[in-house]
């Protein structure tokens, strides 16, 4: 018999090559890390399967992925088991929990949450190396950005927004609300862009942040931003945000 394992996780980004394993990749992946120590400790080939293959350098608070094995396990016991395997790695597992076989980590997904982090002060930070976008010697317009965010609201072809390699058979994606918002931060200011949607194109998210920078810093009116969208133009969507200021935050079944 088959028993499937829910894994929620977290974990720092800018340890890994990405989510997925590589062949022929120097660096290493979040699913061979993880594949290589469930094996080692279960004494099976464990092969997981995740709701959303995160990028190099980009980070989980909340990421989501199954597994099968013939072992019923006390998932507490392995949870504590499995973090003290992975303890220095820059992963986390948070909690797994035994499932019905007709759960999907990816396929039984509503809606995944991606955040974006940007530090929009002078000085550099050491803090938040590689957690942060840092943007300096210019400060972006919030309110001018907020507007912006109601041109990708709803279902549009994001041809002009999504990676040349993005495997996706449509680009017809429907975004279900961006909030951009400021928390209180000490040490300069934080702006925090959230996404929700049910899926994403490869690169979507950091693209839309890029235009929507593009907005922030002046460098294109909202016009521009809707001409690009509507006319399907990648070649005009040239700013992308760098992978270290993006989280999968959460995603709801």
């Amino acid at each position: 018999m088959l028993y499937r394992y829910k894994v929620r996780l977290e974990y720092d980004g800018s340890r890994f090559i990405g989510w997925q394993k590589q062949p022929f990749h120097h660096g290493i992946s979040v699913q061979q890390k993880l594949e290589e120590i469930f094996s080692t400790i279960l004494h099976k080939n464990i092969s997981l399967f995740v709701a959303g293959r995160t990028d190099s350098g980009v980070h989980a608070l909340n990421q989501v992925a199954h597994f099968d094995t013939d072992i019923l396990l006390e998932s507490k016991k392995i949870c504590t088991t499995f973090n003290h395997f992975l303890k220095d790695t820059g992963i986390v597992i948070l909690d797994i929990e035994n499932v019905e076989r007709t759960f999907d980590a990816r396929f039984s997904a509503k809606q995944r949450i991606y955040s974006y982090n940007i530090l929009n002060r002078n000085a550099p930070t050491t803090l938040f190396h590689d957690k942060v976008w840092h943007i300096f010697n210019l400060e972006l317009n919030i309110p001018a950005m907020k507007e912006a965010t109601t041109i990708f609201i709803g279902t549009h072809d994001f041809t002009a927004f999504r990676s040349p390699k993005c495997q996706a058979k449509s680009p017809v994606k429907t975004i279900d609300y961006i909030n951009i918002s400021e928390p209180k931060f000490p040490l300069g200011k934080i702006i925090n862009i959230e996404f929700g949607a049910k899926s994403f194109l490869h690169n979507q998210v950091r693209l839309l942040v890029g235009g929507l920078f593009c907005i922030g810093s002046g460098k294109w009116d909202i016009k521009k931003l809707a001409t690009i969208l509507e006319d399907k133009s990648r070649k005009e969507c040239h700013v992308m945000a760098p992978s270290h200021g993006l989280y999968l935050k959460e995603i709801f079944y």
